[in-house]
């Protein structure tokens, strides 16, 4: 009897390998030789021939897929992959029942006739075999799975012994490899420690870098509001400087108007006894300039305001101020660079720009004092 459950086993693994060979053996003739597509059978193992914008050459395709799934999976007969197999036998078994169903009855469809009923009996044996399959997974290795069929010729064996009782045989439990999986789980749970272990060196890493980022952005930041505070400080030493001249005679001392010196402040700001010009720029855009810097450019000062300071530089002007601030984010530290400026009257004045950080509106500025080259090289 057991001999018999095994040559019927093999049934549906040698009809599968017989099929996946034949396929292959016909899909490369068809595909690379461009013989004839026949026969019929090979295009109806799934119902997808329905579809019209399939031709046969892409049906051959997916039947060879699905009898080479359903070939591996009666290969490595476990009792999983026997209920994954149900899922291809069913599209064969639908896509041949389809075509007898729908087609006349003739001897030309003697073939679908027969594979039909073949896959009808490899269901059946599949069906059987996973009732009577036991999982090798819960046997010890080297050990023989206990099957219903020993039990079955064991009990007969002994019931045709003469002269003696029956010997009363019982299942065998199953050994599990409960020690095994125990093992599996502490390794795994180790390695996962591990990896913590790894991420946490990994993040402490990462926040002492952040942290020494963070002390560094501080410093700087106290730096610059050290030289911010310096420059507000010279700058109002120097405004107070020249809010107190004053042209004094021994007899009668004669004060300087308060709206004319404020106009020369604001105008003409004269800083070591040379002509100097201011501008306050905020993200490339002018947002203050003193009216010195208005008639260099030959423009009004409302001109100016709110105008992009790129704009009034030439072609060469534009390099330098992109080298300037290229070297800035690299570290250069420069605090000054020369340009050169375009007038109204289209006249290339070149000048050198001082940069000091300062604060407009609450927000970032930068204050420029503007020197021309010709009067700084003389």
């Amino acid at each position: 009897m057991r001999k018999y459950n095994e040559v019927v086993w093999l049934f549906p693994r040698g009809l599968f390998i017989f099929f996946s060979i034949f396929a292959s053996v016909k899909f490369i003739f068809i595909f690379f030789f461009r013989t004839a597509y026949e026969p019929l059978l090979l295009f109806n193992f799934t119902p997808l021939y329905f579809v019209s914008g399939l031709n046969n050459l892409h049906l051959l395709f997916l039947s060879l897929a699905v009898i080479l799934v359903d070939t591996y999976l009666h290969v490595k007969a476990t009792k999983r992959n026997l209920i994954y197999s149900y899922l291809p036998t069913s599209l064969m078994i639908s896509g041949v029942g389809l075509t007898i169903m729908f087609a006349e009855a003739s001897i030309s469809y003697i073939f679908h006739y027969i594979v039909f009923c073949c896959l009808l009996l490899v269901v059946i044996i599949d069906q059987k075999r996973i009732l009577t399959l036991t999982d090798t997974k819960q046997v010890l290795p080297g050990k023989k799975p206990f099957n219903l069929w020993d039990e079955k010729e064991s009990t007969t064996r002994a019931s045709h012994l003469p002269d003696q009782e029956p010997i009363q045989r019982y299942a065998a439990p199953s050994l599990t490899t409960d020690s095994v999986a125990l093992n599996e789980l502490i390794d795994s749970s180790e390695m996962m420690a591990q990896r913590i272990q790894v991420l946490n060196g990994f993040l402490e890493r990462k926040m002492i870098k952040l942290e020494k980022a963070e002390q560094e952005i501080e410093e700087q930041r106290k730096n610059l509001i050290e030289q911010q505070e310096m420059f507000i400080d010279r700058l109002i030493h120097y405004y107070n400087r020249k809010d107190n001249i004053q042209v004094v005679k021994p007899t009668e001392p004669i004060l300087i108007e308060p709206m004319i010196v404020e106009e020369k402040i604001e105008n003409h700001l004269v800083i070591g006894g040379t002509t100097e010009c201011i501008v306050v720029v905020q993200r490339g855009i002018v947002k203050q300039a003193s009216g010195s810097f208005a008639e260099i450019l030959g423009y009004a000062k409302d001109d100016i305001i709110n105008k992009s300071l790129l704009g009034f530089f030439t072609d060469q002007g534009k390099e330098e101020a992109k080298k300037y601030w290229l070297g800035n984010l690299k570290g250069a530290g420069s605090n000054s660079y020369k340009t050169v400026f375009l007038t109204k009257e289209y006249k290339e004045i070149p000048v050198e720009i001082t940069v000091k950080p300062t604060i407009y509106n609450g927000m970032f500025a930068e204050f420029l004092i503007v020197k021309s080259s010709n009067t700084t090289e003389t």
